[in-house]
């Protein structure tokens, strides 16, 4: 049986990291082939869904992630009052070998 990467988290994340986080899991979509395939920096991705980013993500940035999850990770889910802490000792799934990316492509 595979092993599945862990993420541990660092602090208080926004709703947006945690509803792409979960998109991603769902999808079996790794944090890397997801930003590949949308043009996003993996290492600031990267620090938004762990938790060490303090403030929001550019607009730059929310803006690619919202329309690379057809809108279900939205603008509103980036504002500073959703930072908050995770429930104590969560730890979320981190890579697998699919993509969002390949059914948006399917779709086109």
């Amino acid at each position: 049986m595979a092993r599945t990467p862990r993420r541990e988290l660092f602090g208080p994340r926004f709703d947006g990291a945690r509803e792409l986080d979960r998109l991603l899991r769902e999808s079996d979509t790794t944090t890397v082939a997801f930003c590949e395939s949308h043009g996003i920096d993996r290492w600031v991705l990267d620090r938004v869904l762990n938790g060490r980013a303090r403030r929001a993500p550019d607009a730059d940035l929310v803006m690619k992630i919202q329309a690379a999850t057809k809108g279900r990770v939205h603008l509103a889910m980036w504002a500073t009052s959703s930072l908050r802490d995770d429930l104590p000792g969560e730890v979320v799934p981190l890579d697998s070998e699919s993509s969002i990316a390949a059914s948006d492509d399917d779709a086109a």
